[in-house]
């Protein structure tokens, strides 16, 4: 599993492996350019394999919030979804904290977004899919886990294009981006079909079922279309009813169930770390000198790279389309000329081809550009023996003496 932060240029790994091997955290950090590092980390990372691992802004540098996959995949030991891991990126410590609300089934391969109410007084990890090895199931439910509050939400998705074709669909090892802190974008996966238990997408896209779907995080409406200009987040009506507040925030919950397990683990959640700004270059009315302003993340320059990097994406799509069905009629001409110069009956020079002729004055070549020359089918010449070369002597070599 895979996580960065927008704001201190690490990054961080971990799974795979067995509980056997000491597989550990590695962090990369990239907050200098020029001073690239690498670090490995094994004290008290637990094994996490094909479950989720989100980035928080808690605590004086965030934490990673880590949940779901396998204990032990070599013996199919899933997780308990209750049982949450926390990584306080500061102190560079793990802690355990079990989850209370409404628990979901153990599973492996979902996918998660997380998103940061407006005021940071909470924050709502989405999952969505995912497949349970025991029981054969593939998973089409959204939870969401509300932090600190720790408190899992099970959504009612009011429209499902999957369960409308099907009450018994679900989908798994598919891959979620999370675009304005609201909009679930969804791509590929396994989908099947429990009352068959077939997957019906293995070999190809199925039209009856959707590749990429975005789903609202806060109306959890299922949409095919990206909507890039669309509202900004807001706590949904089904989590605020639980933790307090409203949509803009204002969360009343800040701790688990029973309160923190832990005095340390209660201080990093009183504090956030504050929203990343980016930085773009703005020239001067000269164009000789670059200054730096804040753009914040919810900008509309932000909005528009976003557009643009996903309108790149299709366009190369396109491209790559056309240049394949290019390639393919090619192809198709080249073969279908081969096919009728098998047909022919009687054998022709061609005028790109190389051959040598005797004269008097030696070996000369046609030039490529000549007009090619039949040969009569009826008519053979034999070369004179003279030109045959004798066979050679044989010479036997001395014996040693």
């Amino acid at each position: 599993m895979f996580r960065s932060t927008s704001g201190l240029g690490l990054g961080f790994i971990s799974g795979g492996g067995t509980p056997d091997d000491d597989v550990g955290l590695i962090t990369f950090n990239a907050s200098d350019p020029s001073a690239l590092t690498w670090t490995y980390q094994s004290r008290g990372t637990p094994h996490l394999e094909l479950g989720a691992m989100q980035y928080a802004r808690f605590g004086d540098k965030g934490v990673l919030v880590a949940f779901g996959g396998y204990i032990d995949l070599s013996v199919a030991e899933l997780y308990d979804m209750s049982l949450i891991h926390v990584y306080d990126v500061d102190s560079k410590t793990w802690f355990n904290i079990t989850a209370t609300g409404d628990i979901p089934l153990a599973r492996s391969e979902f996918c998660s977004v997380i998103s940061a109410s407006p005021d940071d007084s909470s924050f709502q990890i989405t999952i969505y899919g995912g497949w349970n090895i025991h029981e054969q199931t593939a998973f089409e439910d959204v939870y969401v886990l509300a932090i600190p509050a720790f408190q899992w939400i099970k959504i009612d998705v009011p429209d499902n294009a999957d369960t409308r074709l099907s009450g018994n669909a679900g989908r798994y090892q598919m891959s979620c981006a999370l675009y304005g802190d609201r909009q679930l974008f969804s791509v590929g996966g396994l989908l099947i079909l429990e009352e068959v238990n077939t997957i019906v997408n293995m070999q190809s896209c199925n039209t009856s079922w959707a590749v990429a779907r975005m789903l609202d995080t806060t109306t959890f409406e299922w949409h095919r279309d990206f909507t890039p200009g669309s509202a900004a987040y807001a706590v949904p009506d089904r989590v605020s009813k639980i933790i307090g507040g409203g949509p803009s925030g204002g969360a009343k919950v800040t701790s688990p169930r029973g309160g923190f397990n832990d005095s340390t683990l209660a201080s990093i959640f009183r504090k956030t770390v504050p929203k990343y700004a980016a930085t773009s270059p703005t020239l001067t009315a000269n164009n000789t000198d670059t200054t730096q302003s804040s753009v914040p993340e919810s900008s509309t320059s932000v909005g528009a790279i976003a557009g643009g990097v996903v309108g790149g994406v299709v366009a190369l799509a396109i491209l790559g389309s056309l240049l394949y069905v290019f390639r393919f009629r090619q192809q198709r001409k080249g073969q279908s000329s081969e096919d009728s110069a098998q047909e022919w009956k009687k054998p022709e020079l061609s005028t790109h081809a190389s051959f040598h002729r005797k004269s008097n004055s030696g070996l000369h070549e046609m030039h490529e550009d000549a007009l090619p020359y039949e040969i009569d089918g009826n008519n053979f010449l034999e070369a004179p023996s003279a030109d045959l070369q004798a066979e050679p002597p044989i010479f036997e070599l001395p014996s040693r003496r």
